[in-house]
């Protein structure tokens, strides 16, 4: 979860701490205590929906793709893609670096 898309707030400080609590209990693998950690899960993940639902978030912030390998023809093809920020996305083949652009044009462009 990437922080820097959410304004400074508690709501944001706590689902924060629920993340990183959240993804510790799913790597957890102990038979004993599966239960308790699937109910804990199941707990914090719809805590972290209702903030989802209730946080601001800053519309400056912008979204990237991150791509697991390095796909060279995939990321030329995306660079040239008319839902790929030209802006903020180099369009020289050395460049590995996708951007959507911002929350607030990514936004205008879906009203």
């Amino acid at each position: 979860m990437t922080p820097a898309i959410f304004a400074e707030s508690k709501l944001r400080d706590e689902l924060l701490l629920l993340h990183d609590v959240h993804e510790k209990l799913k790597s957890r693998n102990n038979s004993i205590r599966a239960e308790f950690i699937s109910i804990q899960i199941k707990a914090i993940a719809g805590r972290i929906d209702l903030i989802l639902s209730q946080i601001d978030v800053v519309e400056t912030a912008a979204i990237h793709l991150r791509l697991e390998n390095l796909d060279y023809d995939l990321i030329a093809k995306l660079q040239k893609d008319r839902r790929v920020c030209p802006v903020t996305t180099p369009q020289t083949s050395a460049s590995i670096k996708i951007s959507l652009g911002t929350i607030r044009k990514l936004a205008e462009m879906t009203l």
